[in-house]
């Protein structure tokens, strides 16, 4: 399953441990997160019934913004509950897409109601390149 991969990727960890939590406290987050855990946990019977996820890598999630999210759920307060869950459920596409589809789609929807901007996302893989490319730029 997904959820198999996210729990073995070691550049998951955060985002392993925040799936977690929403399945650890379902009563407290909601049908909404016992959806979005059943496309992770989902098993693909290879015709085409799979799902996509745009998983943030440990590093992506060392920002502040992300701090301060964990900072508030450790303090109780509910409102970091939601924003823990929108977090992970806009990281997931209930279809799966190829790759030769992503290189060439705009955006596609989450389950969320999001949608994931790929055109940003290949802009911002590219910098990111270039700046390994050349690091003293």
């Amino acid at each position: 399953t997904i959820l198999d991969i996210i729990r073995g990727d070691p550049d998951l960890t955060i985002f392993k441990t925040i799936v977690e939590d929403l399945g650890d406290k379902l009563d407290v987050y909601g049908s909404r997160a016992a959806a979005g855990l059943l496309v992770l946990q989902d098993e693909n019977d290879g015709e085409g019934s799979g799902s996509t996820i745009f998983a943030p890598t440990d590093a992506a999630m060392a920002n502040k913004d992300f701090q301060e999210i964990a900072r508030c759920l450790r303090r109780g307060d509910s409102r970091c509950q939601d924003a823990w869950l929108s977090l992970v459920l806009s990281h997931i596409c209930e279809t799966e897409y190829s790759p030769e589809f992503l290189e060439n789609a705009k955006e596609v929807p989450t389950v969320a109601g999001s949608q994931i901007l790929l055109a940003r996302l290949r802009r911002d893989a590219s910098k990111k390149a270039k700046l390994l490319q050349n690091p003293s730029q």
